[in-house]
């Protein structure tokens, strides 16, 4: 029998064991041991001795075989006597959680007479508590409030770019995503588990649903917290509000105009010499759009840069088609996941947003802000590309009026870009899967703590806005941003 060597080994609610008790339990123990090793009658009672507030008492607790499963043995017990409360049928509760006995036991000191039931912490399989503690992990972590000071030091800036730096290189040599591998061994595996539990055959089938729905549970629980630390903790971080000079005030309708104003000038200007110089393929390579996303990463924090990630086709392409996403980020193998269909101009911008997902920016707004920064940093097309989307973005803002006289002030060549865009959506786009796609997603923002959900994409505009910004576009940073060594 291994040693007991703290009270805490057995649980009680109302009194405790002292360790002079525990010691005499386990010579009665050892003394048992012996006895059956020689085949003598067994189980024979154990007597236990405690103290509590009220007096000492001696109890008689008697090991026994609850459905010949598992025999109470030597290990110390769990004991729960539930005092004060109606008293439970431990008989019952026997025949629902296995290595659980009953046993009376008389508490003169207390003027109380219960029953006690007795778990042997044997009969708990260790997968089982590993299943339970998972789970209630999981639950912990999914509304229990966290610092985003200490997300920002120990995750956001500590632990992930490490993390990043080692999955994206790795994912980088792979051509097809782990995206499509992952999601294909996990959908299989779910159709396994329920069609072994569903099929006809046996009575033992409402045996079989729990168990895969036990499984089930424990597997979402292992993939949510698989999420949190590779990637979901970027959610909780500083916002990047907390870690650049912004101005107090909201900013007006006038100022919103001013910064369509600004979008569309410089996207005419811009138009012809990026067409003419044309866009790199693959986009990812593009050494310009890299040197700009290093320079923009270390104006915004102290963390070392994250590696630019390769754009890669997926098997789920028809279906961000279908619901109008341009591209995501696999948040278990930290791969950008790219729309088939998109257009050479729209690529620059798409690709330096979700870079700017990998460099651990998880809010929509922010990674908009970080991609827009990148692209200005980088060559004529991808400012182009940049500027192009800021003026779409600034246009849904506006009401139908202002929006009218914004498109006004776009010369003939972004004006078609930005046509060809709007029939790329509707030619692959179908409603009812894009209105539940956005809903989902929008819910998903919410769960992980993005209050305004799908209207964080939106936010780019205010926080262009309201931050300032030295010449060419380079944000100021707080002198106290830097996060504490």
């Amino acid at each position: 029998m291994a040693e007991l060597r703290e009270s805490s080994d057995v649980w009680t609610t109302g009194f405790g064991f002292t360790w002079e008790h525990h010691r005499e339990y386990q010579k009665q123990e050892e003394s048992t041991r012996k006895a059956e090793s020689v085949g003598r009658e067994a189980p024979r009672p154990v007597r236990v001795a405690a103290a509590s507030s009220a007096g000492s008492f001696t109890g008689l607790v008697r090991r026994t075989r609850v459905r010949c499963d598992v025999s109470v043995g030597a290990e110390p017990y769990w004991i729960w006597p539930f005092t004060g409360l109606k008293p439970l049928d431990a008989r019952e509760l026997a025949r629902t959680l296995p290595g659980m006995v009953e046993s009376r036991c008389c508490l003169p000191g207390l003027k109380m007479d219960g029953i006690i039931p007795v778990i042997d912490r044997r009969a708990i399989p260790p997968r089982r508590l590993f299943e339970i503690v998972v789970v209630l992990v999981a639950a912990t972590a999914a509304f229990v409030p966290t610092s985003p000071r200490i997300i920002e030091r120990w995750f956001a800036t500590g632990v992930y770019p490490h993390v990043q730096r080692v999955l994206t290189s790795a994912s980088n040599v792979l051509p097809i995503p782990w995206l499509d591998l992952l999601s294909t061994g996990a959908l299989l595996w779910l159709g396994w588990t329920w069609w072994l539990a569903l099929r006809p055959g046996d009575e033992r089938r409402v045996t079989r649903v729990a168990a895969a729905s036990r499984r089930t549970l424990v597997s979402a629980a292992c993939v949510y917290l698989a999420f949190l630390l590779l990637w979901g903790f970027n959610y909780r971080r500083l916002p990047m509000a907390s870690r650049l000079e912004i101005s107090g005030s909201p900013p007006s309708t006038g100022e919103v105009v001013g910064l369509g104003l600004i979008a569309t000038e410089r996207a005419n200007a811009l138009h012809a010499r990026a067409h003419l110089a044309g866009w790199r393929e693959p986009v990812w390579r593009d050494e310009a759009l890299q040197r700009s996303y290093r320079d923009v990463q270390s104006r915004l924090t102290d963390a070392p840069d994250a590696v630019p990630g390769r754009l890669k086709r997926t098997l789920f392409g028809p279906f961000l088609r279908w619901t109008s996403v341009d591209g995501m980020v696999n948040p278990f193998g930290l791969e950008v996941i790219a729309n088939p269909d998109l257009l050479p101009f729209e690529r620059p911008f798409v690709t330096a947003h979700e870079w700017a997902h990998l460099a651990g920016y998880a809010h929509e707004a922010e990674a908009n802000f970080v991609g827009w920064l990148t692209c200005l940093g980088a060559d004529e097309p991808a400012q182009y590309s940049g500027w192009l989307f800021l003026y779409w973005q600034v246009a849904g803002e506006l009401n139908a009026k202002e929006r009218e006289q914004l498109a006004a002030t776009l010369a003939e060549g972004p004006r078609r870009d930005l046509a060809a865009i709007a029939a790329r959506l509707r030619r692959g786009d179908l409603p009812v899967l894009r209105r539940a796609s956005w809903a989902m997603y929008d819910r998903y923002l919410k769960a992980n703590r993005v209050e305004s959900g799908i209207r964080s994409y939106g936010a780019v505009v205010t926080l262009i806005l309201r931050a300032r910004f030295e010449n060419d576009w380079r944000p100021v940073r707080r002198a106290f941003a830097a996060p504490a060594p």
